[in-house]
């Protein structure tokens, strides 16, 4: 999807579900957007994860407070030279952490899964125009 039809698309959407829909296809892997407060936000229905963590998390409605505790410590998780934490523990697919970020302040997390195409393929820029329209979509929500 060029990115011309990705922004076509979110602004034809109706609502954060469909929203996440299109963002799914257009990084071509699952995701989850969680909130501050650990509550997953919404998730990728077509696009999924093929363990139980996953399956476990979505079906909750929530991360657990293990993970959460981690993504309170970002600064010193996060990748070296980046602003994201890769993880690989889980299960066989590695999950990228973006915080979502509006005005100085966190509104969320981004959670992608690679299963489809590899998190390293997927260019900074996209991740940068994702993370910017999550964060001001969460916050209109709210």
């Amino acid at each position: 999807m060029q990115d011309r039809e990705f922004m076509k698309s979110l602004l034809k959407a109706e609502n954060l579900d469909e929203e996440v829909e299109i963002i799914s296809e257009y990084l071509n892997d699952p995701i989850v957007v969680i909130s501050p407060s650990l509550a997953i936000i919404s998730h990728s229905k077509k696009r999924i994860v093929p363990d139980h963590a996953w399956q476990n998390a979505v079906h909750r409605g929530y991360i657990t407070l293990e993970f959460g505790s981690s993504l309170s410590k970002w600064n010193s998780l996060k990748d070296k030279n980046q602003d994201y934490i890769t993880v690989s523990t889980i299960s066989q697919y590695r999950r990228r952490f973006f915080r979502l970020v509006y005005k100085n302040h966190t509104v969320g997390y981004l959670n992608v899964a690679e299963v489809d195409r590899s998190l390293d393929e997927i260019p900074v820029n996209d991740i940068d125009l994702v993370c910017a329209y999550m964060a001001h979509t969460i916050m209109e929500h709210q």
